[in-house]
């Protein structure tokens, strides 16, 4: 099993394609897009119109506080509320996609928000429902000192706040947004990467079986001793260092020469860099699935559907978007993981893929292993 691992990274070192595909081609790409584009392309996500459905639960209180939020909020651009009438119905308008997301008002600094598909409008909203809690708590202070010390002064103060607020001053301080800003070049530093994982893992993956069966290896070391699944799982082996290669190269290469950023921290960095790794192992492995049925060379099938579909997928380009397809595509799924960590130093969906993708390479390996076993599969 170590002997064809070890043959199989021999192998790739030494085919001058393979080092420049997977080496050299993402960081000129990285070069090329980050610059070329940097004055027509928008690194951002563009958030679009927001329908939030709201609902306040019985009670004056809660009514009073959502009549103002929504009042006060509704005027702005690009945020439209819907009211609804109960917390249910809220909540199926979002799962209907009637709504972007839901928000139940509960009283005084009480808000429950129901989320939608769109990541970026879940996060807007939820930051919207923080900034009532907190200005609601201030004002609820405010009311608690003056009952404390000062009981006479109450009927006066709704008039003073209110009077406040209109000068344009409030109970919070606004705090100095300590968040990232992405240039071009830090979002193909990231995509890029993802890019190279599925292209170099699926083409790779996919070849490597079918011509290991066409020149007739396959045949002799299912002949041997050796047993299915270490032939498959030897195979993949090769693509660590492979993987750890060609993440480390592009990460070095892209901070050091372009000034890219990935993750804020060098915790967030190692996550980002593990996961590129076992992402680039995993589309290797179902590829090299795969690629034991083919009957014909997959280089050339494999590269048009991976290349079109990384273009729709918002890889070499955020606004090529088809809404209803293109977020389900697994590339965009990485991509939206690596930037929640990446832009939003949010680790919970790269965790979550990183997850599934270590279930589907085990399943894939199970697979791979029992197919093998099949000695008339290897003819």
């Amino acid at each position: 099993m170590l002997r064809i691992a070890l043959q199989g990274i021999r192998d790739y070192y030494r085919d001058g394609s393979a080092m420049f595909f997977s080496l050299i081609f993402p960081i000129v790409m990285v070069a090329s897009l980050g610059n070329i584009l940097a004055n027509l392309d928008n690194p951002d996500s563009s958030i679009g119109e927001i329908k939030i459905g709201y609902y306040a639960q019985a009670g004056a209180e809660a009514a009073s506080s959502a009549e103002i939020f929504v009042s006060a909020l509704g005027q702005a651009d690009g945020i439209v509320f819907t009211e609804e009438k109960s917390e249910g119905a809220a909540k199926q308008s979002v799962a209907d996609k009637g709504a972007d997301a839901a928000m139940v008002f509960t009283g005084g600094d009480g808000v429950k928000v129901y989320e939608g598909g769109d990541d970026v409008k879940n996060r807007t909203v939820s930051m919207i429902a923080k900034g009532f809690a907190r200005e609601s708590a201030a004002y609820a202070t405010a009311y608690g000192t003056v009952a404390a010390e000062n009981p006479q002064n109450i009927p006066g103060l709704t008039d003073r706040l209110n009077a406040r607020a209109a000068d344009g001053e409030t109970l919070t301080a606004d705090r100095k947004f300590d968040g990232r800003t992405q240039s071009m070049m830090d979002f193909y530093a990231v995509t890029m990467i993802i890019m190279i994982c599925f292209m170099g893992g699926g083409i790779g993956g996919a070849s490597t079986m079918y011509l290991t069966k066409r020149e007739g290896l396959l045949r002799r070391l299912a002949a041997s001793p050796t047993r299915g699944g270490a032939i498959f799982i030897a195979n993949i082996f090769v693509y660590i260092p492979v993987s750890i290669a060609q993440s480390l190269v592009i990460m070095l290469l892209s901070t050091l020469l372009f000034g890219a950023h990935y993750a804020a921290t060098f915790a967030g960095n190692l996550l980002f860099f593990a996961f590129s790794v076992l992402l680039g192992m995993t589309v290797a492995a179902v590829c090299m699935l795969i690629g034991m049925f083919v009957k014909a060379n997959p280089y050339m099938p494999f590269m048009a559907v991976l290349w079109t579909l990384l273009f729709i997928s918002g890889s070499f380009n955020r606004e090529i978007f088809i809404p209803g397809f293109s977020e389900y595509l697994p590339m965009n799924i990485m991509n939206r993981a690596a930037f929640e960590l990446t832009l939003f130093g949010q680790s919970g969906l790269m965790l979550t893929a990183m997850a599934a993708l270590a279930a589907i390479l085990a399943a894939t390996c199970v697979a791979g292993s029992l197919v093998l076993r099949r000695k008339e599969r290897a003819l």
